[in-house]
Formats: C-alpha cells, sequence, structure tokens
C-alpha cells in the first residue's frame, strides 16, 4: 500500500486511532524528503517455497507500518502500549521481538516511535537522523 485514506475503517465501523492517524501523518512527512519510495504497511516477511515446492510463499505476514526496501529501512508506529492494546500483553510482546529479529537478521534497520513523537515533530528528526540527514537528538 503507497498511501490510502484514513476514513472510518469499514471493516470496523469506528474512527481510525491514534496510531493509525499518527502513521499516516508521519507518512506524509516522510514522502516530501527526496530520496528512494516509501509504503505504508509493507510486507517484509521471509519467502520460503510451498509445499510443492513450486511456488515461494511469506511465511509470515509480517508487516511494517512506514518502509523503504530499497533502502531496508522501516519505521513502526507503537500504539497500545500503554492501554491493554495488541502490543499490551506478553504474547503479543514476544511476537513484536519475533518481528525485529528477524527483521535485523534480514538486513532491515529500524526505529519505534510514538504517536506523541509523530504528534510533537520528534518522530519525523528521528527518521531524518536514520536516513543520515541530521544528527540524531534525544
Amino acid at each position: 500500500m503507497r498511501g490510502g485514506s484514513i476514513a472510518v475503517d469499514e471493516r470496523r465501523r469506528r474512527p481510525p486511532s491514534a496510531k493509525r492517524l499518527a502513521q499516516h501523518s508521519l507518512f506524509e512527512h516522510i514522502q516530501q524528503i527526496d530520496g528512494e519510495p516509501w509504503e505504508l504497511e509493507y510486507l517484509f516477511a521471509p519467502l520460503v517455497p510451498n509445499s510443492t515446492g513450486k511456488k515461494l510463499i511469506h511465511i509470515r505476514r509480517w508487516k511494517f507500518d512506514i518502509a523503504c526496501p530499497a533502502l531496508l529501512l522501516y519505521v513502526e508506529v507503537e500504539g497500545g502500549m500503554f492501554g491493554g492494546g495488541r502490543h499490551g500483553g506478553q504474547p503479543s510482546v514476544v511476537r513484536d521481538l519475533e518481528k525485529r529479529n528477524a527483521a535485523a537478521c534480514l538486513g532491515w534497520r529500524g526505529v519505534h516511535v510514538t504517536p506523541t513523537q509523530v504528534n510533537h515533530g520528534q518522530a519525523i528528526i528521528i527518521v531524518r537522523a536514520l536516513l543520515g540527514l541530521e544528527a540524531f537528538q534525544l
């Protein structure tokens, strides 16, 4: 998905979450940076042969919130960390660690930001630092 609307989620019939709004806002800011194209919800899981060996399939449905496949860079906007969301429980944390470790083993580098960091302009500074466009600052 290269872009897209953030209107009401038709599957759930509710307004987009703070994470989703922040994700789209950060994506729009990243698009302003010259260079390689970035994508929303980029599927990065490794490919393996299927049972017949004739077709390659993804072994997981792992996606990065925002990714630049040409540079093997990604950004994850973390949501629900403190309010019992998807990332709140132990099984979810373990799954996220598996995803991060797999990404690292496949050569990806990335950063993890919060919606608050996006809204305060800190996330785009972090992304620019990841790209080597400015010095990293806390």
